[in-house]
C-alpha cells in the first residue's frame, strides 16, 4: 500500500510484504488483495471528504472512530425516547388514578342514593333523541336525500 503522506511504498499489515495498491509482491500477476478498500464518505475527526483507496486495516481507526460516534448518538436518541416514554408513562398513571377517583366517586353516589342509573329494561330498544335510523339491505347504500 502507498503511504499517502509520504507516497512511499509500505508493508502489508497481515504479512509485512510491500504492497503497491493493493498488489502485493507475493502475489500472482494481477491479483489485488481483497483487503484494499475504497473509502468514500467524511473523515469523522476533520469533516473532510475522503475518496481513496487503501488497506483495510489501515481504515480501522477511521472506521472505529465513526462507529463510536454513530454508537453515542444512537445512545443520546434511546436516552430521548425513555425520556418520552417516562413522561407517557407518569402522564397515564395520572389518567388512571383520576379514572379510579372518579369511579370510586360515582360508586358511593350509586349506594347512597344520591346518583340514580337508569338502564334500559331487557328487550326495549334504546332511546334515539329522536333520530331514526334506516336498516340497509345487503347491497343497500346509505343516501344523503
Amino acid at each position: 500500500m502507498i503511504d499517502t503522506a509520504n507516497k512511499q511504498a509500505c508493508a502489508c499489515p497481515l504479512n509485512g510484504k510491500e504492497c503497491r495498491d493493493g498488489i502485493r509482491e507475493d502475489f500472482a500477476a494481477g491479483l489485488k488483495c481483497r483487503w484494499w478498500q475504497h473509502l468514500y464518505g467524511k473523515d469523522p475527526q476533520s469533516e473532510k471528504m475522503i475518496d481513496q483507496w487503501d488497506c483495510a486495516v489501515a481504515w480501522l481507526p477511521i472506521t472505529t472512530i465513526e462507529a463510536s460516534q454513530m454508537s453515542r448518538q444512537t445512545g443520546a436518541s434511546v436516552d430521548k425516547v425513555a425520556n418520552e416514554v417516562a413522561t407517557l408513562k407518569s402522564h397515564l398513571a395520572a389518567v388512571a388514578g383520576s379514572i379510579r377517583v372518579a369511579g370510586a366517586g360515582i360508586s358511593q353516589a350509586i349506594e347512597s342514593g344520591s346518583l340514580t342509573v337508569m338502564l334500559p329494561s331487557p328487550g326495549t330498544e334504546p332511546q334515539t333523541n329522536g333520530h331514526v335510523e334506516k336498516e340497509l339491505n345487503e347491497g343497500e347504500h346509505l343516501s344523503e336525500n
